[in-house]
């Protein structure tokens, strides 16, 4: 998603960041302890993998 969709703005003026949880193989974890999480981002992007969970989801590290 967009920058700009990761917040929403109420009528008060505060901003609302909207987060989600990630499952996340071992492998994958290494790569972000071992990488950064940009490293992790861009193979879960190309892996196109999203906040819906999917309990067979194969690693992409």
């Amino acid at each position: 998603m967009s920058p700009d969709a990761r917040t929403i703005a109420v009528p008060d003026g505060s901003r609302i960041a909207l987060l989600a949880v990630v499952p996340l193989h071992a492998d994958e974890m290494a790569v972000k302890i071992e990488h950064g999480t940009d490293a992790l981002i861009e193979i879960l992007d190309r892996g196109g993998v999203t906040e819906l969970l999917d309990p067979q989801r194969s690693s992409y590290a």
